[in-house]
């Protein structure tokens, strides 16, 4: 059975790039520090997943990951609240359908959250919502798009997710680092597996 990923990528555990902290309540750009000793996820057997991402011009980057299971479970990650919440954020307020809510709570303390709506869905093949950070200046709710599609592959699924719109090289930076930490727990979830408790909860 194949898992892992493709391309070549930086660490997705530990201090994000641009050092940015929701502890202070800045965006990416002002260079605050998350808090260190965040963990690399790992698969079943203790072996740390390979990483894939790139950034695109125009404030893209594009993640691949394959996941040893079908389409139609990798797609309930995306749109069933309490299974998002496995793999990111403490907490999720999904209603999906074109115009629906999408909205994520990343941290306890601070109460970041991440929201928009949903624009396309299409199960169990692909879904689309757009993205923002609520009482993020640079990147408000609703001013980025995030595309996943899902392709079957034997007996798993490639998934693919391109997050466009990002304001910056810094932004692109930073959401490519918590993208691949999240898709790497959602690995994890949608193998079956426990991913554990959402690194950085307690912020």
């Amino acid at each position: 059975m194949r898992r892992g990923v493709w391309l070549d990528a930086g660490r997705a555990g530990g201090r994000a790039p641009g050092g940015a902290s929701w502890e202070r309540g800045a965006s990416w750009e002002r260079g605050a520090s998350w808090e260190r000793g965040a963990s690399r996820e790992r698969g079943g057997s203790g072996t740390m997943r390979p990483h894939a991402h790139r950034a695109e011009p125009g404030g893209a980057v594009e993640l691949v990951r394959r996941i040893a299971a079908p389409p139609e479970t990798v797609f309930s990650y995306f749109v069933d609240p309490e299974k998002y919440s496995r793999w990111q954020g403490v907490g999720a307020e999904l209603d999906p359908r074109p115009g629906g809510l999408f909205r994520v709570t990343m941290t306890n303390r601070s109460g970041r959250v991440a929201s928009g709506v949903f624009l396309e869905v299409e199960p169990p093949k692909r879904v689309v919502f757009t993205w923002g950070w609520e009482g993020i200046e640079s990147l408000p709710p609703g001013v980025s798009t995030v595309e996943v599609v899902l392709e079957g592959d034997g007996d798993g699924t490639v998934v693919r997710l391109r997050h466009s719109g990002l304001p910056s090289d810094t932004s692109c930076q930073f959401h490519a680092w918590g993208w691949n930490l999240t898709l790497d727990r959602l690995m994890v979830a949608g193998e079956g597996g426990d991913p554990g408790p959402y690194p950085h909860a307690d912020f």
